[in-house]
């Protein structure tokens, strides 16, 4: 059997192991949650319609009496959860001035949990990858530690052919298989959006139909309730995909300032910006990738020059906003801005290579 993949978040403590393991079959996958998960999101154009739609009146109650800041400090109290935020949000209009930017970070937490942090893909059973071995400056000296320090199952060495107890071989790899959360999975997925989906529906028991002496009060409770709920609706997504911007779409490396355009991939056509993403974050001990790849390919899928740098995807457009400090090349330094470099023909190339020439595995799971 071959050796077994994982993709790891250092920053979140993170990984989705792939069930059936081997780089040569899991890289062919769509990786529509890996893509996802760092693809920066917008707020609807929606936001801008309501908050242009008549003044922003004074309401009754505190609220309207409170400052800026002290609003800003009441969004803050909600962590980034967003359907909490959502909810403070559409109380009224001048909630939802305020708390326009706080919807976009809690949305892009919610949606993109996985861009700016350092992303690897490693093989989970080179006993070689020792600490030493990984890309320079991955981990802090804190994480090296507590690697260190960590208690590893043990295993019969029988099974080794030896005698007695070993333990799990001590490197990131290991370590993140016991320690790391498991993400991408249904059951990972769902409390993410279940109160986001008991609120929505304490919002539509409000939207009853009014007796038959139509009383004013339960018409403007049903019309409210469902206005309120479009809003909520709208804002929120459906808890799997949120609002995107139009155009091209750009993986974006935040640490060395390259991206790779995903309109540039056009062979094979399978290929996408997740497939861009691990053709250069994977890192191995071994040559050894379970696909047919050329010598002057294989050192991007066991050395990739991507390897722990920090990622999103966004539009061609947006690039610019994108933010950049990179006196050194790591993403820790000075401030300095530098300009964009474009490689998507050297990443295409590669896909390229690895598609045409592994025909009998990509087509099993790309039609």
């Amino acid at each position: 059997m071959g050796k077994l993949w994982q993709i790891i978040n250092v920053d979140q403590r993170e990984a989705s192991q792939h069930l059936w393991g081997e780089l040569g079959s899991w890289f062919f996958y769509p990786h529509e949650p890996l893509l996802s998960h760092i693809s920066l999101p917008v707020l609807p154009k929606e936001v801008d319609e309501w908050l242009a739609d008549g003044p922003i009146s004074p309401q009754p109650g505190p609220l309207s009496h409170m400052p800026v800041e002290l609003l800003d400090l009441l969004f803050d109290e909600l962590h980034d959860v967003l359907h909490d935020v959502v909810r403070l949000a559409i109380t009224c209009k001048p909630l939802l001035a305020v708390g326009r930017r706080h919807l976009l970070r809690a949305t892009r937490a919610h949606y993109a949990p996985w861009a700016g942090a350092r992303l690897i893909s490693l093989d989970d059973g080179t006993p070689s990858l020792s600490l030493a071995a990984l890309p320079p400056r991955l981990l802090t000296a804190a994480e090296q530690s507590e690697i260190e320090k960590a208690e590893f199952p043990k295993y019969a060495a029988a099974e080794a052919g030896g005698e007695g107890e070993g333990e799990v071989e001590r490197s990131l790899s290991s370590f993140a298989a016991h320690y790391y959360a498991r993400v991408f999975t249904r059951e990972w997925r769902q409390p993410r959006i279940n109160d986001a989906g008991a609120f929505e529906r304490h919002l539509r028991s409000f939207m009853v139909c009014p007796d038959d002496d139509g009383e004013r009060n339960i018409h403007t409770s049903a019309a409210a309730a469902e206005r309120d709920v479009h809003m909520f609706r709208t804002l929120y997504g459906d808890g799997r995909r949120a609002t995107y911007p139009p155009g091209a779409r750009v993986l974006c490396n935040l640490s060395k300032g390259e991206y790779v355009r995903g309109d540039g991939l056009t062979v094979p056509r399978h290929a996408n910006l997740a497939h861009a993403l691990l053709a250069r974050i994977c890192w191995s001990s071994s040559r050894e990738v379970g696909m047919v790849c050329a010598d002057d390919y294989r050192p991007q899928l066991t050395a990739g020059p991507w390897a722990g740098d920090r990622f999103c995807v966004t539009s061609l457009d947006l690039l610019s906003e994108m933010e950049m400090d990179l006196s050194d090349g790591d993403g820790g330094g000075d401030g300095e801005k530098r300009e964009w470099r474009d490689v998507t023909r050297e990443v295409a190339e590669v896909l390229a290579h690895i598609w045409e020439n592994n025909s009998a595995k990509w087509v099993v799971f790309c039609k």
